[in-house]
Order: structure tokens, then C-alpha cells, then sequence
């Protein structure tokens, strides 16, 4: 009964990581996918998520199901960890908070819940951005529409070009922002850009959806919520897809949320509603375990310094690892090409080893990238990294 469907094309990035995995090599390397790895090479599970399982095991919750929106718990430690204690309760009821699978279950709600307020609308998304974003839109209704992010010529972000396009939106259309550690490029607006870009959403009468995956993972989580934080504080109606996968290390647990924020209680408390019944309809119930583990860690009062403490370290590792690669291809002559990695942030920078320059990379020289160019900045460690500027600098000289 299948004989109608085509072949759906391979995930570019989940189908790299399927390669990498069967790929036989000792001398393999991934850059390619979106996974936290440590100086060894590995994903590690964090000292304070083990120490939260062994509190979970001790207390034997039931396996019951949470309710439709999650669980209540888990949904304040987000909201306080994302808008801040007192901004949160100054908000009140006019947030609320919906616990999704993963960060990509909260991108989807978001975008159900834009279609409900304005069919058909469109989605602008930034050019480039993760690939799953237009998909994800497209599946809920909207029509994706680029605005043009980054400079290739530069490597620097537009924030001319995404206002220019931003002008030419309709009312209600949707514009999608990454809160923090763009991807793929790292490269993020400063406070005074954002306030501008925030203003010109405002004024055009936009629905700002964050997707804000890497909290704490650029300047710490405090000053990374800056532009969520400021967009409540501006008065904005906004939707903000939140993600614990890398900042937990809770990949495989799916641990997302969507925050609602509204310019009343009445609204967000209709909103809330119509995110329930969308959820009923897809996953009914959210998964716990990841779920208490979050907030074991984020309201534990000896757990949450050392999840800190953690994230600290991890993303003080990405800064130390960018600046390494600048430092090693500047030495082999390529400064120029790889300078701006020092001053973007977070596990993800856009280089120009793109198309046949990656395939001749894996190829010839296991050396995982996507084909955009994009690299995980997390799979360069001591070991490795020598080795992988002296590729970078062979594929660039290729031409």
C-alpha cells in the first residue's frame, strides 16, 4: 500500500550522523552534529543531572501521566529561569508555560498556535538558519519567507538586510529569531540591535517566535534571555521555544518548553487553551523523567550552583576552542577567514568549507561537516585540533 510514496530526502545533518556512526575509521571526526562534546570527545551527563536521578530514584515518583501542559513545576523553574524571578512575577498571569518535546516539539506548537491566530500567515526565518526551521513551519500552515541574516562576504551578521526585509512584512506574519548562539553562525545581535530589531517587530505589528536552544552558552544564561526579557519588558505578545538538550545535556530525554507571554491574562489564558488542545492531538502528555530531572536541578538548592558551575565550564570551553582554531589558521594563512570566530558565540560558526570542500573532507579525510559549511565548534578539542586546521587549510587551498 506504500508503492504511492516517494523517498523523502535524508535529514543533511541527522543523516551525517548516521554516517559517522557506521564509519569503521580510528581517524574519524565529527564537526557536524549539533551535540555538546567535552574535551575527550564525548557528550558527557552532568554531575548534577546523575546527582538529580539519584534524588528522582530515592522519591520513586509514580509513572503516571503529567497533565496536558506538563508539569507544573518544571513549567515555573522555566519561566523563572528564562525571564528572571522578578521580571516573571511582575508579568504574572500574562505567561504561561507549556512543557513540549524538546526544543523542535516547542518550535512546532509555536507555529500551530500562529496559524490558529492568522491562517496562512507567513514565517520569516532567518538566511541561514537550522534547516528544520522552514520544515517545521511549512508542516504547521505558514509560508516560510527568508530575510537575509549574515554577510558571507563579511561573516558578519545585516542587521540592515533584516530590517530592510522585515519592512516588507504583513501584519500578523510571524518572524522567527534565535535567542542566542545563532545557528549556524554563531553570530549574534548585540543589546542596542536587538532593541532596534525588536522595535521594528513592534511597530510592523510582527509575532516574535525565540527559539532559544543554547541558553547560557554565549555570555551566560542571564545576559543570553536579554532579548526575551526585553521583548517582555517592551510590551511585545510573544512565543519563545525553550530547550534543555544542550545547556542539561538532556538530548535524548526531550526536554523543551513554550513560553506564552500576552498583553493580558484573559489572552494568554485563551492561548494557553488552544496550545493544550494541539497538544492533545499530537503527544497528549509530556514525557516526566527528563522533566524532573530539570527541575530537580533548577529549584535544588545545592543542584542548581552546580548545573551553573557546569554550564559555565562547557561554555567557557567553546570560547577557548574558537580561539584556538582563529590562532591555528592564522598561522597557516587563513586569518582572515576564520577571525570572526572569536567574537561569535556558542557550539556552532559557518566557514567557508562548504559543498565539495566538505564532501573531499569526509571523503578522503573522515573529517564530518555539513555541507553548508557549518561546524560544531564542541568537536575541536587538544588532541584534534592541529590536525583538523592542517585539513581546513588543504580543502581551502583546493579553490
Amino acid at each position: 500500500m506504500f508503492d504511492a510514496l516517494s523517498l523523502a530526502p535524508e535529514d543533511p545533518i541527522l543523516g551525517l550522523a548516521a554516517a559517522f556512526n557506521r564509519d569503521p575509521s580510528p581517524a574519524k571526526i565529527n564537526l557536524a552534529q549539533g551535540i555538546y562534546l567535552d574535551e575527550t570527545g564525548r557528550t558527557p551527563t552532568l554531575a548534577c543531572v546523575r546527582r538529580a536521578e539519584e534524588l528522582l530514584l530515592q522519591a520513586a515518583p509514580p509513572k503516571t501521566y503529567l497533565p496536558i501542559d506538563g508539569s507544573a513545576k518544571f513549567n515555573d523553574a522555566v519561566a523563572d529561569f528564562v525571564l528572571g524571578p522578578a521580571l516573571r512575577a511582575q508579568l504574572g498571569p500574562r505567561v504561561a508555560v507549556v512543557q513540549t518535546p524538546g526544543g523542535t516539539g516547542a518550535v512546532r506548537l509555536a507555529a500551530e498556535i500562529v496559524h490558529l491566530l492568522h491562517g496562512g500567515a507567513t514565517a520569516w526565518i532567518s538566511n541561514p538558519t537550522w534547516p528544520n526551521h522552514p520544515n517545521i513551519c511549512r508542516a504547521a500552515g505558514l509560508k516560510p519567507a527568508e530575510y537575509r541574516y549574515f554577510d558571507a562576504q563579511t561573516k558578519r551578521r545585516d542587521l540592515d538586510a533584516v530590517l530592510a526585509t522585515l519592512a516588507t512584512a504583513a501584519r500578523g506574519d510571524t518572524v522567527l529569531l534565535h535567542g542566542c548562539c545563532h545557528n549556524p553562525t554563531g553570530d549574534d545581535p548585540s543589546e542596542s540591535e536587538w532593541r532596534t530589531l525588536l522595535t521594528a517587530v513592534q511597530q510592523r505589528g510582527l509575532v516574535p517566535l525565540f527559539d532559544s536552544a543554547y541558553q547560557g552558552l554565549a555570555r551566560g544564561p542571564d545576559l543570553d534571555a536579554f532579548p526575551i526579557r526585553l521583548a517582555a519588558e517592551m510590551g511585545l505578545s510573544f512565543l519563545a521555544a525553550v530547550s534543555f538538550s544542550k545547556n542539561l545535556g538532556l538530548y535524548g530525554e526531550r526536554v523543551g518548553a513554550l513560553l506564552l507571554v500576552g498583553a493580558d491574562a484573559e489572552g494568554v489564558r485563551r492561548a494557553l487553551s488552544q496550545a493544550k488542545a494541539v497538544v492533545r492531538t499530537a503527544w497528549s502528555s509530556p514525557s516526566a523523567h527528563g522533566a524532573r530531572i530539570a527541575e530537580t536541578v533548577m529549584t535544588h538548592a545545592e543542584l542548581r550552583p552546580l548545573w551553573l558551575g557546569e554550564l559555565e565550564t562547557m561554555r567557557l570551553r567553546l570560547v577557548q576552542m574558537r580561539q584556538d582554531l582563529v590562532r591555528l589558521m592564522t598561522e597557516r594563512g587563513f586569518g582572515s577567514a576564520f577571525a570572526p570566530l572569536a567574537e561569535q558565540h556558542g557550539m556552532f560558526a559557518l566557514t567557508e568549507l562548504s559543498g565539495e570542500r566538505a564532501r573531499w573532507l569526509r571523503q578522503e579525510h573522515k573529517l564530518y561537516l555539513i555541507e553548508s559549511g557549518r561546524i560544531n565548534v564542541a568537536g575541536l578539542n587538544p588532541r584534534n585540533q592541529t590536525a583538523v586546521a592542517d585539513l581546513f587549510a588543504r580543502a581551502l587551498a583546493l579553490g
